[in-house]
């Protein structure tokens, strides 16, 4: 158990299949920007802490790096990746300790995540999601935050195509995207509870996506009156005694949860 606030660095006595085998430049490499990347982390610099880790993961595939790739995704805000990568090690690790707390992030997760299925003809192709590449295949579910995304099938020879989608919770969906060509029909299968379906926008690439309505007033008059009111609660706490009130960080995972898993004990 850790000290709320505090991240420790677990050492987790467990086996950990490697992916592949890392020479021993790249281990020495993956290690630099593991303790890099750790550093980001405990600095709450979690967008940077997850190129770290990837980096490493690239160079040496050690399992628990998916695992804290997916706890910084977690800490970002980003559920959709934060349940790619922690599925993908629970399937790098199937033996490992921390199954049971990572199947209740998962579930608890899952309230904003959707999936998403690329479909297109051409071999080869790399698929981009927010100006990120997906290291899974176009054709297998991308676990994805609900809300609006950016999709982008890429090919040596031809030009990328694009197309900006709106992914529901608990709802799949499907797109039909070929290099240099326009995008085609998207089909959102919703969950069994919802009869309808969600209409999705269309961008294709060298199109700018259009500009954003002005819908801004409403939600800062609501923030501020939050604060406002949140202002007073504390202040009332205090002078009730209740000093003891902490402004904690909105992420989805308990203090006891947030450790990173040690690159150096294997």
């Amino acid at each position: 158990m850790t000290r709320p606030g505090l991240l420790v660095l677990a050492v987790v006595v467990c086996v950990v299949p490697m992916v592949a085998r890392a020479d021993g430049a790249d281990l020495e490499i993956a290690r630099s920007h593991y303790a890099t990347g750790t550093k980001y982390y405990n600095a709450q610099r979690y967008g940077e802490a997850v190129k770290e880790f990837i980096e490493a993961y690239r160079l040496a595939a050690r399992a628990d790096l998916l695992y804290n790739i997916g706890l910084s995704y977690e800490k970002l805000g980003d559920p959709g990746r934060a349940t790619a990568y922690y599925e993908r090690f629970l399937a790098a690790a199937p033996e490992a300790t921390e199954r049971t707390e990572i199947h209740a992030k998962l579930y608890d997760l899952s309230r904003n995540v959707g999936k998403l299925i690329v479909n297109t003809r051409a071999p080869h192709t790399e698929l981009w999601i927010d100006d990120i590449r997906s290291d899974l295949p176009g054709d297998k579910p991308q676990p994805l935050t609900e809300g609006r995304h950016v999709v982008e099938v890429r090919l040596a020879g031809r030009l990328p195509t694009r197309a900006e989608v709106a992914i529901g919770a608990g709802r799949m969906t499907e797109l039909a995207l070929e290099p240099g060509d326009a995008a085609q029909v998207i089909v959102a299968s919703p969950p069994e509870h919802v009869e309808s379906t969600t209409t999705l926008a269309l961008v294709p690439t060298g199109e700018p996506p259009p500009p954003p309505k002005r819908r801004w007033v409403v939600p800062v008059v609501v923030a501020v009156a939050v604060v406002v009111v949140a202002g007073v609660v504390v202040g009332a706490l205090a002078a009730t005694g209740g000093s003891d009130v902490r402004v904690t960080e909105r992420t989805h995972c308990a203090a006891s949860d947030c450790t990173l898993l040690d690159f150096g004990a294997h």
